[in-house]
């Protein structure tokens, strides 16, 4: 799809009547996905609308999705998109019947392809193709689950990893604070600068340091301020991985990671690690189905990262409110 201005119309103004004229009650979710999308990425959702958020809400309001929606289904475009070309020829020409994919399948086989490429790989080309139902792809998902669980917990409960170190670490000596210090400014740096990409939002505020909360300690949060409340707060932590790691202590981050996740819109993992752990990470957190988490390693020496799992959805439970309330209470800079 090719959104093009006419005749006086901008590009976002096509794109809306698009997605109004398509045919039966909603409009499919590639529709959707392919159109706000293209519309985010080149920035033609100016000057009709003030930011990219406010463009996915008229997308909302036009298809009669829910902008949270909406981010799901552009997710699952990109994974899409990331497939080989034989696949997203498949998928996307309309002759081929790839319009008639099921979003719930999408992320299905998205979980397994963090899990298992190769596996992933082979239900979406058997699913494309019509040889699958939805029925049988959570089967065969719930099948990689019930492998790869005990490798998650082997992983889990005795790794070759090092112990995680929080920032700041609370014994560390002075040379040890400061460099914990200097850690969590470059980190909150990191954040600030990639900020629409983690949060696909605009007009947050990342704070490290300012808030306390009653039940977990990220290291640093980002707050979306509407008016004289708070829409929503994502959360940011960093582990450190070295050499050795104590019994146990890799089983005890993880259960940690997933409850302080239930608090925040978002829960992003910034690891300085290596690739193995970030994939052992992203496996734990699939078995767990902890969706509102995301994993990216990070280098702090170039002031980099690198995105190995994304969220696709709110905690559960939600205890977001308990986050919101601290912060409205404690009060937010202007």
């Amino acid at each position: 799809m090719n959104v093009m201005a006419n005749k006086g119309n901008s590009a976002a103004q096509v794109a809306i009547a698009t997605v109004k004229r398509a045919p039966g009650s909603k409009p499919s979710w590639i529709l959707v996905a392919k159109t706000a999308e293209e519309i985010r990425r080149s920035g033609k959702w100016s000057p009709d609308y003030s930011s990219p958020t406010e463009w996915l809400e008229a997308v909302a309001e036009a298809s009669g999705y829910t902008v949270n929606t909406i981010r799901r289904f552009i997710a699952s475009l990109n994974f899409l998109e990331g497939r080989d070309e034989k696949t997203r020829k498949l998928v996307f020409d309309p002759l081929s019947g790839g319009g008639s994919l099921t979003m719930a399948s999408i992320e299905l086989i998205k979980r397994m392809h963090d899990i298992s490429p190769a596996e992933a790989n082979r239900v979406l080309d058997e699913y494309v193709k019509d040889e699958l139902t939805v029925r049988e792809i959570r089967d065969r998902y719930d099948a990689l689950i019930n492998y790869a669980q005990p490798k998650a917990m082997m992983i889990v409960g005795n790794p070759p990893y090092s112990s995680t170190e929080r920032l700041p670490t609370p014994d560390a000596g002075k040379l040890g604070l400061r460099r914990a210090h200097q850690d969590k400014k470059v980190l909150t740096e990191i954040i600030r600068s990639r900020i629409a990409d983690l949060s696909e939002a605009d007009g947050m505020k990342v704070f490290s340091d300012r808030y306390e909360f009653d039940f977990v300690s990220p290291d640093a949060v980002a707050v979306a301020q509407r008016e004289f409340s708070i829409s929503f707060v994502d959360g940011f932590e960093m582990k450190k991985l070295g050499e050795k790691t104590p019994p146990g202590f890799f089983k005890k981050a993880i259960a940690e990671i997933v409850f302080s996740a239930t608090f925040f819109r978002r829960y992003w993992l910034f690891l300085e690690g290596t690739e193995a752990d970030a994939r052992a990470l992203t496996s734990a957190l699939n078995v767990l189905e902890a969706t509102s988490v995301g994993v990216a390693l990070v280098d702090l020496e170039h002031k980099q990262i690198r995105i190995h799992r994304e969220p696709s959805a709110l905690p559960q439970p939600d205890r977001h409110a308990l986050a919101k309330s601290a912060i409205l209470a404690q009060g937010i800079p202007a």
